[in-house]
């Protein structure tokens, strides 16, 4: 994570093991330089949705993106890699990953500020869903523990 702090707000290119999981995509960085920004910049559409409801597992990003629901069971595990810097998500029926963001400018992490006390359990969590290109975000109003089966 450090590595990448340096260029934020910077367009990069990296290098590095490319993961797949669905739709989303992670690198492990090898090595990482700025680069030229695009001739024609792409324009992603946002819609913001308030009131929805996203009903998933709360898991450590790279856990869910190396190891998929094999990595993901383990409540110590998950939470010992968001507390080394990890971001939790909420990873929905059929992968769909949410990131948790908030409108302000956050203290820290805001998965980890919202989400630590149910790492690897199953959550109803509100807000506003906010879709832009492929990424999908939620500003959390409530979390809500599910009751086992």
């Amino acid at each position: 994570m450090q590595t990448l702090m340096a260029y934020a707000e910077q367009r990069v290119a990296a290098t590095g093991k490319l993961f797949r999981r669905g739709k989303q995509r992670a690198i492990v960085v090898d090595k990482v330089a700025s680069a030229a920004e695009p001739k024609k910049m792409r324009d992603f559409e946002t819609k913001q949705t308030p009131n929805s409801e996203v009903v998933g597992r709360v898991v450590d990003l790279s856990s869910w993106i190396v190891n998929g629901n094999a990595g993901t069971a383990d409540a110590k595990s998950v939470g010992d890699c968001a507390a080394s810097g990890d971001p939790l998500v909420i990873v929905a029926k059929g992968g769909r990953v949410h990131y948790p963001v908030t409108m302000a400018m956050p203290k820290g992490p805001v998965g980890t500020a919202r989400l630590s006390n149910y790492c690897a359990k199953q959550v109803r969590v509100t807000g506003t869903v906010i879709d832009r290109g492929e990424g999908r975000a939620i500003v959390i109003d409530k979390v809500a523990l599910l009751a086992s089966k």
